[in-house]
């Protein structure tokens, strides 16, 4: 049977033979990307489906209302920690914490719009006409 490259990790798999169009190997990872490559895809194409998930996150919010505040609290390396206090085991060896948008330097936004200033201006043609005034 012809070996396929799985789409998620790379390795070539034999593919199950009920399963023809297999793009993805049968390693767990690989499995879960499967399927939140489906769940994407199935948000943007199906209203309903968008829809109804929706409706099931707010439902499991509403009967959890406490649920991220246990989580936070049960934490301890959430918060707002500044680097050097971060706990030492929290980060992999030879890994650094950086914050995405220190890696880019402030701009200064400038309004390149076109100014309209505003003045009076006073009429002074004369037509010739007679006006009531």
């Amino acid at each position: 049977m012809t070996k396929l490259s799985c789409a998620h990790c790379g390795i070539h798999f034999t593919p199950a033979p009920q399963v023809p169009n297999q793009a993805y190997c049968s390693k767990p990872v690989c499995q879960k990307e499967r399927r939140r490559q489906w769940q994407k895809s199935k948000l943007q194409s199906d209203p309903d489906y968008r829809d109804n998930q929706s409706r099931a996150q707010k439902a499991w919010t509403d009967r959890n209302p406490e649920y991220w505040r246990h989580h936070r609290l049960n934490r301890t390396d959430y918060g707002n920690s500044l680097p050097g206090e971060q706990a030492s085991d929290a980060l992999e060896p030879g890994s650094q914490s950086v914050k995405l948008d220190s890696l880019n330097p402030p701009q200064i936004l400038r309004d390149e719009s076109p100014r309209i200033s505003w003045r009076p201006v006073g009429l002074s043609c004369d037509l010739g006409l007679d006006l009531p005034g």
